[in-house]
C-alpha cells in the first residue's frame, strides 16, 4: 500500500516503514495482562473526546487516569 511504503510528511518525507518495520521485528514478545484492555479503554475514550468534542487535553488526561484507576481496582490490579 502506498500509504505504508511512501514518504510521510510528518517525518520529512522519510519512508518510515524502512525504519519502523525492522525495529518492530526486533521487539521481543510483550506480555498483555488480562486487565490491559479494560484499563486502556478510558484513554481511548478521552482521546476521542479531545478530537470530536474539543475537550481540553489536561482535563481528558485527568479523567482517563481517574477512570483507569477505578477500573484497575475493580479488576484487582493495585
Amino acid at each position: 500500500m502506498p500509504a505504508m511504503t511512501g514518504g510521510d510528511p510528518f517525518f520529512g518525507g522519510q519512508k518510515v516503514i524502512e525504519v519502523f518495520g525492522p525495529a518492530a521485528k526486533a521487539i521481543p514478545a510483550s506480555y498483555e495482562a488480562p486487565a490491559d484492555a479494560a484499563v486502556m479503554a478510558p484513554f481511548m475514550t478521552e482521546l476521542s473526546s479531545i478530537e470530536a468534542k474539543g475537550k481540553k487535553p489536561d482535563a481528558a488526561w485527568q479523567d482517563a487516569v481517574s477512570q483507569a484507576k477505578q477500573i484497575a481496582r475493580r479488576q484487582g490490579v493495585s
